[in-house]
């Protein structure tokens, strides 16, 4: 904005010592774009469609006003014209460029939020387990080691003259002693499985993390059954969540439709978006965003397409239900 008002500054101070007319839409070019491309304000746009408004009006009046005329309308309708329209054009490309830095800010915000929520969940859901864990050892091994201490002292009290007693509370000791060895070896087994498990993710956390902060409009419609295995869940949301970061990315797009039904044993998935695309699909980033969600769609055996539709683009997905025993990790149990 300095820029600008120093331009205007010095563009009047030219004018008014005499120099010949260079016109205004090209001298304040430069700065009515930067300013429309680095700060949000209000007047942009509603400078770009008064200068508009103001061309169209002076076009119209052309008609009327002949090019031997000398009055002031005169040589505005033929003079200003092209400035007028020169100015209207960069505000809007920088306008326009400024929104699509922001679209992309707030996608990758958006991604980074999505994240930390996962982590933190991750981090609720291994404390509050570490909390159950703790309080089974304490009511379960507690209780346990309680039982050896007095059958000890009953077997020292009684070996002298009654070495059946001794025995008996002997046997109650060894017995107790294995059962609270196998608590702690499936407490152990317990601790290790869950320092792999990964974050839960599901239809209800698809929509409260990546569909309810999406920078885009979202049309859904998502009907799903309380039924579905947990891999299944949590790959219809990656593909969801990596569909809608590539529109936001990869398009010019405002909204986005997202369906997900659960219908005849298999969970279909689309995404779609009416574009247009920012540039050709098959760059670096978008390979490598749609070859992740084929895998992860095959490893359920689904499939997956992500293809243009007209000037947009469209990703469609089918997975199982239920995972089926071949796509099971080694060593899994149903």
């Amino acid at each position: 904005m300095t820029v600008l008002l120093l331009s205007v500054a010095a563009l009047g101070g030219y004018t008014a010592m005499g120099y010949p007319s260079i016109g205004v839409g090209l001298p304040l070019a430069a700065a009515l774009f930067s300013a429309a491309e680095r700060d949000r304000h209000p007047w942009p746009i509603s400078l770009a469609a008064a200068l508009v408004f103001t061309l169209f009006f002076s076009v119209l009046a052309a008609s009327f006003v002949h090019e031997a005329d000398t009055n002031v309308f005169s040589m505005f309708v033929h003079s200003w014209a092209a400035d007028i329209a020169l100015m209207a054009a960069v505000i809007a490309l920088g306008d326009s460029i400024r929104a699509r830095r922001d679209l992309a800010q707030r996608s990758a915000r958006l991604v980074e939020a999505t994240a930390e929520h996962e982590r933190s969940l991750a981090q609720r859901v291994a404390a509050e387990e570490r909390t159950a864990i703790a309080r089974e050892l304490h009511d379960t091994l507690g209780h346990q080691n309680t039982v050896i201490s007095m059958h000890a002292e009953v077997a020292t009290a009684a070996l002298p003259g009654e070495p059946k007693i001794a025995q008996s509370s002997l046997a109650v000791i060894t017995s107790t002693s294995r059962g609270m060895m196998k608590q702690l070896r499936d407490t152990v087994h317990t601790l290790r499985e869950h320092e792999i498990r990964q974050p839960s993710l599901d239809i209800k956390t698809l929509e409260k993390t990546v569909l309810a902060g999406s920078p885009l409009e979202l049309d859904t419609d998502i009907r799903t059954g309380a039924d579905l295995d947990h891999d299944v869940e949590a790959t219809a949301y990656r593909i969801v969540q990596e569909a809608l970061t590539n529109v936001a990315k990869h398009s010019h797009a405002t909204r986005a439709f997202v369906q997900i039904r659960d219908e005849d044993n298999q969970v279909s998935i689309v995404v779609h978006d009416e574009g247009p695309l920012r540039h050709r699909p098959g760059t670096d980033s978008s390979r490598v965003g749609i070859l992740g969600m084929k895998e992860r769609a095959a490893a359920l055996g689904g499939w997956l397409t992500a293809e243009r539709q007209g000037d947009g683009f469209e990703v469609r997905a089918a997975l199982p239900t239920h995972r089926s025993p071949q796509h099971r990790p080694t060593g899994e149990r149903a």
